[in-house]
């Protein structure tokens, strides 16, 4: 561990900016030579191993073919014993000559015992060729007459012959592809003239079944020296040459191995012992990288493991001293900016920086340094944030003091229309109630009130201007409980109202003029409408005041109202105004929900 420290530390002075730079690229170089080592080493060495996990699985599969040869070779050889056996019991009565009776009683011995051996050993039928005076040869079932294979050389010379797959009728529509063990055996009389010959016929599916693969892209042949098939899983490639007479030559000399076929793949191969014919399994390149062992898998994984960790390790050192280097200017950039400002006091922390050890030591700086950095910005940005607010209040505040005089040059002027009437009674009674109104907007001294408050301003502001129009509208308040309780900005529904009032209702020639004004708490929103069944509006004049035109000294009321409520809200509130002619006019205001607010 002292070692590894001391060569750290070593290499973090050859970093340093007072070496010479031909330093750092020497290191540098050393890197990369070590990089491009590594990679040829686990290059070479992977090629290697490639090469093992093919002789391994060459071997493995060898071992397989070996043990399907030796059973076939086994049941072969059960096949070629089973013919022996019968031909010791059947030679007296081929070789013999004897009147019709005691032919009768040769031939349900023989039939007995050609049925007896079916079924034995793979052995589906059996077929013997006797000489043609036996009165049974033209049976046809299970014998037949000899100078049926003349010609052939079963029929001339005699001994064991195997043959590929053929066809035999197995019922009068029914034919089966089957490899046959043929025995012809000699005359008692006549040594090399052939007595009779027999046919013991194997299924090919049998011999397939026992030579089944489990590889995808593999093919398994049973194959006679010049390499025409003998039996294979695709039937019709039967009889066809499936390897060069070269690779045969070289099959042939080797007997048992594996070799290279001249297409991508690897022949695997193992001679017969009972005859003179080849069990070869072609398997293409590709599949045998799915097959590796797992002790080969193993090394590869771990040689892979450690050339990585090596190579991360690597990488860590010289990315530290990197970090490391970096990390210092930048402490040293942060000290440049403010050196006179420190969240955690550097003079009292030297004795803890200095127990911390490369490379460490210059992120323990920065941590530091950073975190004095945060702390003041956060500072600033709060106090910018109370700024913030504060300008809004006063904004919001000078908004509403122009609301006031506004309402209040309407009222007067209706105040001076009952005066000019001599309405002395109505008269009292308004600028009692108008009285009553200041008296409500200006106590309390607050820019913001609750709804229910704001309702009360709003009952009393109606009342004015339902006397002053001889109670020609009447009004119907639906407001929900929850919502009496929420804050909204004093004076928000006023301008609205009387908006209603002015444009929908009192000029109306209606007779039924209605004013209704709705709250409730709807998706955490508190909605407001104030509905008239006046004249509505013109599509105009609707568009006009959805943009909320500023330059129009009508909508001076609504637009002062929609920025104190944007300042109020943040943003956050909406409003619409829906409006059909001859039929009335809605608006709907909605508001952030805000049950408690600072009153002081």
């Amino acid at each position: 561990m002292k070692m590894i420290k001391k060569v750290c530390h070593r290499v973090r002075n050859m970093l340093s900016p007072s070496n010479d730079k031909r330093i750092k690229n020497a290191l540098l170089t050393f890197i990369v030579f070590a990089i491009l080592l590594i990679t040829a080493g686990f290059f070479i060495y992977t090629q290697y191993l490639n090469y093992a996990i093919k002789e391994k699985i060459c071997e493995n599969i060898h071992i397989a073919i070996e043990q399907k040869k030796a059973n076939l070779d086994y049941r072969f050889e059960q096949v070629s014993e089973s013919g022996k056996t019968v031909w010791a019991s059947l030679f007296n009565y081929v070789n013999s000559s004897s009147d019709r009776e005691s032919e009768l009683k040769e031939y349900r011995e023989i039939v007995g015992l050609l049925t007896s051996f079916e079924g034995r050993h793979m052995i589906r039928s059996i077929k013997l060729y006797v000489p043609y005076d036996k009165s049974y040869s033209e049976q046809r079932d299970n014998i037949y007459p000899l100078h049926e294979l003349e010609g052939t050389v079963y029929a001339q010379k005699s001994g064991t012959y195997w043959i590929g797959t053929h066809q035999i009728k197995r019922n009068v529509l029914e034919y089966i592809d089957v490899i046959s063990c043929v025995m012809s055996i000699s005359s008692k009389s006549d040594y090399k003239a052939v007595a009779g010959v027999l046919f013991l016929n194997i299924s090919v599916s049998d011999i397939l079944e026992m030579l089944n693969v489990e590889y995808e892209n593999a093919h398994i042949y049973l194959c006679e020296r010049n390499g025409k098939i003998v039996a294979t899983d695709d039937s019709a490639k039967v009889g066809e040459f499936a390897f060069s007479s070269e690779l045969m030559e070289n099959i042939s000399k080797t007997q048992s191995g594996y070799i290279d076929s001249e297409k991508d793949d690897i022949l695997i191969f193992s001679k017969m012992e009972t005859m003179d014919w080849y069990l070869v399994l072609s398997i293409n390149r590709s599949e045998l990288n799915s097959y590796s062992s797992f002790d080969l898998k193993m090394i590869k994984i771990l040689y892979t493991i450690a050339i990585i960790v090596v190579f991360v390790l690597l990488l860590f050192v010289v990315y530290t001293l990197i970090i490391n280097s970096t990390v210092s200017k930048i402490n040293k950039s942060i000290l440049d900016i403010n050196p006179g400002s420190n969240y955690y006091n550097f003079s009292n922390k030297q004795t803890e920086m200095s127990k911390v050890r490369f490379p460490f030591g210059s992120l323990f700086s920065l941590d530091l340094s950073v975190r004095s950095m945060v702390s003041e910005i956060k500072s600033l940005i709060e106090e910018q944030y109370k700024a913030e607010i504060e300008a809004k209040e006063y904004q919001m505040q000078a908004l509403q003091a122009q609301i006031k005089p506004h309402f209040l040059y309407n009222t007067l002027d209706t105040i001076i229309y009952l005066v000019k009437e001599k309405d002395i009674y109505n008269s009292v009674w308004m600028i009692s109630n108008l009285s009553e109104y200041l008296r409500g907007s200006i106590n309390r001294g607050l820019g913001y009130v609750t709804l229910y408050e704001e309702l009360e301003l709003v009952k009393v502001y109606i009342s004015i201007m339902r006397k002053r129009f001889s109670n020609s509208f009447t009004v119907e308040y639906l407001v929900s409980d929850d919502s009496l309780k929420c804050y909204l900005p004093k004076l928000t529904l006023q301008p609205f109202i009387e908006n209603a009032l002015v444009h929908g209702l009192l000029y109306c020639e209606k007779e039924q003029k209605k004013l209704f004004v709705r709250a409730d708490v709807t998706d955490d929103m508190l909605e407001i409408e104030i509905e008239d069944s006046g004249k509505g509006m013109s599509r105009e004049v609707l568009e006009q005041l959805k943009q909320q035109n500023t330059d129009n000294k009508k909508n001076y009321g609504i637009n002062n109202v929609c920025k104190r409520l944007k300042l109020f809200s943040r943003g956050q509130f909406s409003f619409s105004i829906h409006s059909i002619e001859d039929m009335g006019t809605c608006v709907t205001i909605r508001l952030p929900l805000i049950y408690e607010l600072d009153r002081e």
